[in-house]
């Protein structure tokens, strides 16, 4: 049987018909999208030259304000505290975890937890990397923005390949895509004979890849009237974009005859960090603007919420360049759509500020605290010039200005002459110096603490020594306080990362037809390559990761927790003791598959523990148990050699007939001249009981004591 390959089209050539916009002045056309744009531009440049700008430029120690005729200090705290921050906030990618919504997807969790992890990793989107841009922009400007898409790119077209498999239904009219149904398995395939016409063209597609990149906060357009901290929730998120001309019209398929309005000069949209000629725009660079929106808001005939559509226009063209159904989600037949949820602009902040999308930054909250500790430093770098060592001369009297000349020139041995030298009033004098007051150097300990405060940070946080003495209580509940904050700050970045796991998730489950390979473990601890197309992944999972997954872990420490546990629930039989022993081979960088067998070895029956208490008598040969306890001795492991066992034998029949010759009257002298001892005499026995001076009451009437039990 052969069936028709699937091949999605590419985002290029517009898997959707372009829709058109309502005319001018209504709802939704062309006037209303450009006058979203202005205003979500005007609120954004509010904050971006108050407070983004001056934040990244203190980041970067740059002077903020110039004072005439004085020197400015500026004090990098921002770039301690921003870099903290970064590596309290996220440290390293952490492990995506899968469960499935419905039962019968068991096998396919594994195999695509395992695509998702390897698709965020360096040889994926490269996930740590933005995660790393974006936490800086949550420092400095509250906000995380990055976009997530798919995109391939065809050269000419190919016949569509033929596959040996069970046959499926080839593309109509109506629908000319494969049907949407398949990535979750829910449209059944009916047999078909496969067409006798020739095979259909389709883009022969050379190049295709997943991203999520990073998009600079300050080219984000939000709805001026969205206050939400969840910002899939709004009505449509966007952002602008600088492209040259080429590059735009052979993306959107412009003509050309088509000419925008060209940069002349002016200043991109960007956090002012380093602003020079090579950042402005030359004259082939055009601006443009993406925008994503929920068509239910806009178009009547849409019901479904969450289906999006994609817009784009071009800085100085009248119109859309592109106006579509979103790309990265399939209708089904029966209304419902498979693919990403929420809006491709993914965007994320560490905290809510009431009735604002617009997060606060740390380095916003504490702008005035450092520009008051760098006019402190200011002020005592103006204190030390000002004290420069200075002397008043008589120069009258130290022989005017050939003497003063000697002075200056500290000549060695020079004579210099002093008229009426007087030793009381000499003709030079020091002039006095004033000393800076103390009570600024505590206003900038005070400053000091206020920051610690803003960015929850003291010097035990920062890895500094301090003067102060404190107890290992106090310590222990500062640093109670602090994690308390930086685990939820923690876990805003974690929700931002999971989501958009998921969102890249659901771009592969569409787009993924070539079957790859995956490396995952299986139940035995062996890492295997898996092969997989997204029919192997097909379903809806739930996504989650810990919270301290992306935080460093230090490995002697986890080797300990892991051999507590170990030891805590190692002979527990609900435990797999395989998947803890793995863990430890690979963090003393042991080979697993010669570490760790997966079936350990049959065991027989417990041998049965018994204990055995031996005194020096037990040990006496004559006595008739005396081979077993040879035998029990030799099987705990005790050898006896057979001479020292003669030789007790020897001695204990010697002391035997020593005995019973003591006892029978036939002991030989023991020496010369001694005369052996008579028969003993038999001995009489036990002395007879004698009688107790006071006997019990039963003995004298044989009833026991008590009040009389007898009737008279």
């Amino acid at each position: 049987m052969l069936h028709y390959a699937k091949r999605m089209p590419i985002i290029a050539q517009q898997p959707y018909p372009e829709l058109p916009l309502p005319p001018n002045n209504e709802f939704g056309s062309y006037s209303y999208w450009t006058d979203q744009i202005t205003q979500a531009e005007e609120k954004r440049k509010e904050y971006k030259e108050k407070d983004w700008d001056r934040n990244v430029q203190s980041y970067l120690g740059k002077v903020l304000t110039t004072i005439p005729e004085y020197d400015t200090v500026t004090v990098p705290k921002d770039f301690a505290n921003v870099e903290r921050k970064k590596a309290e906030l996220f440290f390293q990618n952490p492990d995506i975890n899968l469960k499935p919504k419905r039962p019968g997807l068991e096998e396919a969790v594994q195999t695509f937890q395992a695509v998702v992890n390897h698709k965020l990793g360096p040889e994926g989107v490269d996930a740590g990397a933005m995660m790393t841009e974006c936490t800086t922009d949550a420092c400095m400007t509250g906000l995380m923005v990055s976009k997530i898409g798919y995109e391939s790119f065809a050269d000419g077209e190919a016949p569509l390949p033929a596959l040996e498999g069970p046959p499926e239904s080839p593309p109509t009219p109506e629908m000319p895509f494969p049907q949407p149904g398949d990535v979750l398995g829910l449209t059944p395939t009916a047999p078909a004979e496969p067409p006798s016409e020739p095979l259909p063209m389709v883009p022969n597609i050379i190049y295709e890849r997943y991203f999520w990149e990073r998009v600079s906060p300050a080219k984000l357009l939000l709805p001026t009237d969205f206050h939400g901290f969840n910002y899939d929730r709004a009505p449509w998120l966007g952002f602008e974009w600088e492209e040259d001309w080429p590059v735009v019209q052979r993306r959107y398929g412009l003509p050309d005859d088509v000419r925008p309005r060209m940069g002349k000069g002016d200043v991109p949209n960007v956090l002012k960090s380093e602003r020079d000629s090579s950042t402005r725009r030359t004259s082939d660079r055009v601006r443009g603007y993406e925008i994503w929106y929920r068509a239910s808001l806009y178009d009547p005939a849409v019901k479904h919420p969450e289906q999006l559509r994609y817009l784009v226009l071009i800085d100085g063209l009248e119109g859309s360049v592109r106006h579509t159904d979103s790309p990265y989600q399939r209708r089904l037949p029966n209304g419902q759509f498979v693919g990403m949820r929420g809006f491709p602009v993914h965007v994320g902040a560490l905290r809510y500020v009431s009735d604002t999308a617009y997060s606060a930054a740390e380095a916003s909250v504490s702008r005035p605290q450092v520009q008051e500790l760098g006019k402190s430093r200011t002020q005592m770098l103006l204190q030390r010039d000002r004290n420069v060592p200075m002397r008043l001369v008589d120069s009258a009297r130290i022989g005017g200005e050939d003497g003063l000349a000697k002075l200056r020139r500290n000549l060695w041995q020079g004579i210099i002459p002093v008229q009426g030298l007087d030793a009381n009033q000499p003709p030079i004098v020091p002039v006095p110096q004033s000393h800076y007051p103390p009570e600024d150097f505590q206003f900038n300990a005070i400053i000091g603490r206020d920051l610690d405060e803003v960015w929850a940070f003291g010097p035990n946080q920062r890895g500094l020594e301090t003067t102060e003495r404190k107890t290992a209580t106090e310590i222990r509940n500062i640093q109670q306080n602090v994690s308390s904050r930086l685990d939820l700050e923690r876990r805003q970045v974690i929700r931002f990362y999971t989501q958009g796991a998921e969102k890249l998730g659901a771009l592969i489950q569409l787009f993924a037809d070539q079957e790859d390979y995956v490396e995952i473990v299986g139940p035995d601890g062996v890492r295997r390559l898996q092969a997989w197309t997204k029919d192997t992944i097909a379903g809806e999972f739930v996504y989650d990761a810990r919270p301290d997954s992306a935080i460093r872990v230090d490995a002697a420490q986890e080797f300990r927790d892991l051999i507590e546990l170990y030891n805590l629930a190692g002979r527990d039989p609900h435990v797999n003791r395989v998947e803890i022993l793995i863990k430890l081979a690979r963090l003393r960088n042991l080979d697993v598959l010669r570490f760790v067998k997966p079936e350990p070895p049959e065991r027989g029956p417990e041998p049965m523990r018994t204990s055995l208490a031996l005194k020096a008598e037990s040990l006496d040969p004559t006595l008739p148990n005396f081979p077993l306890i040879l035998e029990l001795l030799r099987q705990a492991g005790y050898q006896l050699s057979p001479e020292a066992i003669q030789q007790a034998q020897i001695h204990a029949a010697a002391a035997g007939q020593i005995m019973n010759t003591a006892l029978n009257g036939s002991i030989p002298n023991s020496g010369a001249g001694q005369p052996r001892p008579g028969p003993r005499a038999e001995h009489p026995g036990t002395a007879p009981e004698m009688q107790r001076l006071s006997r019990h009451t039963s003995d004298r009437s044989n009833e026991l004591s008590g009040p009389s039990t007898r009737s008279e």
